[in-house]
């Protein structure tokens, strides 16, 4: 105001983060340095874990237990499978290289419903239903995956369109998946 300059909109705060319900405190040496997180488990899983499970501007609690769960069922179970899964079959039956196939009507839909959750969540800056949203996605990609078994399409080149088509899906789906994930 002195300066005379426009002042802000909106104004945020943060919540305080609580270890064992208690605020964190050096004093009480309740304190969790941020790199003990990041060198066990990167910078990437601590945004993501932090976004996803405490609601921005709100109080919230960390323990190394629901870290590591949270990181197991969502990055690495559900992402991860998805990704290594997908770079296996490529390299398997495709010998690297992505083929084109056609788009799966469904997931096309599930994607678009996802993509609008995320970017009116994010606006309201409701991270953690961004997140969920997105990661519905994800669980929806795998489960279609496994429905449509490109595995057992491999096994007979009669099945090479659908299989093509399985491949194509699902990298499409993990691209946009990525896209929508940068924010985070």
């Amino acid at each position: 105001m002195a300066a005379g300059l426009p002042l802000p909109r909106k104004v945020f705060a943060n919540g305080w983060l609580l270890v064992g319900g208690e605020k964190m405190s050096k004093t009480k040496a309740t304190g969790i340095p941020p790199q003990l997180i990041t060198e066990h488990f990167g910078s990437d899983a601590y945004r993501y874990y932090f976004l996803r499970e405490i609601a921005f501007g709100q109080d919230g609690s960390f323990s190394w237990e629901s870290m590591g769960a949270r990181y197991q069922s969502e990055l690495a179970d559900q992402l991860g499978n998805l990704a290594s899964r997908l770079t296996s079959m490529v390299e398997r039956y495709r010998e690297g290289e992505l083929p084109a196939g056609d788009l799966d009507a469904g997931l096309a839909k599930g994607l678009e419903a996802a993509a609008a959750t995320a970017d009116s969540a994010i606006d309201r800056l409701d991270f953690q239903e961004a997140l969920a949203a997105i990661m519905g996605f994800v669980r929806a990609v795998n489960g279609y995956v496994t429905e449509r078994e490109p595995w057992k399409l491999a096994k007979d080149p009669i099945n090479a369109k659908g299989l093509d088509d399985v491949l194509d899906e699902a990298a499409d789906a993990l691209r946009a998946v990525a896209v929508l994930l940068n924010a985070f």
